[in-house]
C-alpha cells in the first residue's frame, strides 16, 4: 500500500510539470528553426526538424511526448488522393497545388488587396492534414482533421474550428 502512494504522488508530481515540459518544445522547435539548414526536402525535412527537436529534449520531456511532434515524427509521404490543385474556400479563396514530394503552393485564387502566397511542406497522417509553412515560424504545426473526404472534394475542421472546403481544379501527378 505504501508502494502504491509513493507511485500515485510521483505520477501526480510528473503530471503537474508536463505543461511546463511541454511548453519546452517551442523553445526547441524556435532554436532548430534558428541553427539548423535543413538539406531534406518536403516530408524528410519535416522529419529533420521533428528529430532536432527531439535531440534538444531532455528525458523529463521524453516520457510526456508532444502529440503534434509525434505526428511530425510519423508523417508518411503525402497521400496521393489529395495531390493536386484544389481551391479552398478559406481567407476569400485560395488556389493550393499539393506536390507528391509533400511541397505546396497556396496563392490568391484572384487578386485581393493584402493577400499572400504561402509555401511548405504537408502530409497526412491518421485523417489529419498537417502543414509546414516555409516562410514563418509556426510552432505547433497547423494540423487539421479531415473531414467528408471525397473524390472531388474534402473539408478541413480548422483548429479554431472553423471549417474549409476544398474543391479539386486539376488531378495531380502520383505514383
Amino acid at each position: 500500500m505504501r508502494e502504491l502512494r509513493w507511485a500515485l504522488l510521483i505520477l501526480l508530481f510528473l503530471a503537474l510539470l508536463s505543461p511546463f515540459m511541454r511548453n519546452s518544445t517551442g523553445d526547441h522547435a524556435y532554436a532548430c528553426l534558428k541553427s539548423e539548414e535543413f538539406t531534406q526536402a518536403g516530408i524528410d525535412e519535416a522529419r529533420q526538424f521533428a528529430a532536432c527537436i527531439r535531440a534538444r529534449s531532455n528525458t523529463l520531456v521524453a516520457l510526456f511526448p508532444n502529440r503534434d511532434l509525434a505526428l511530425l515524427r510519423k508523417m508518411p509521404s503525402p497521400t496521393c488522393r489529395y495531390v493536386g490543385t484544389w481551391l479552398s474556400s478559406r481567407g476569400g479563396g485560395y488556389r493550393i497545388t499539393l506536390t507528391e514530394d509533400s511541397r505546396f503552393v497556396a496563392e490568391p485564387d484572384r487578386p485581393r488587396w493584402g493577400a499572400e502566397s504561402y509555401r511548405g511542406t504537408w502530409g497526412e497522417h491518421g485523417g489529419r492534414m498537417i502543414w509546414l509553412y516555409q516562410d514563418r515560424l509556426t510552432w505547433p504545426p497547423d494540423i487539421n482533421r479531415v473531414v467528408d473526404a471525397k473524390d472531388d472534394s474534402f473539408t478541413l475542421t480548422e483548429v479554431d474550428g472553423s471549417s474549409t472546403l476544398f474543391t479539386r481544379l486539376e488531378e495531380g501527378h502520383c505514383l
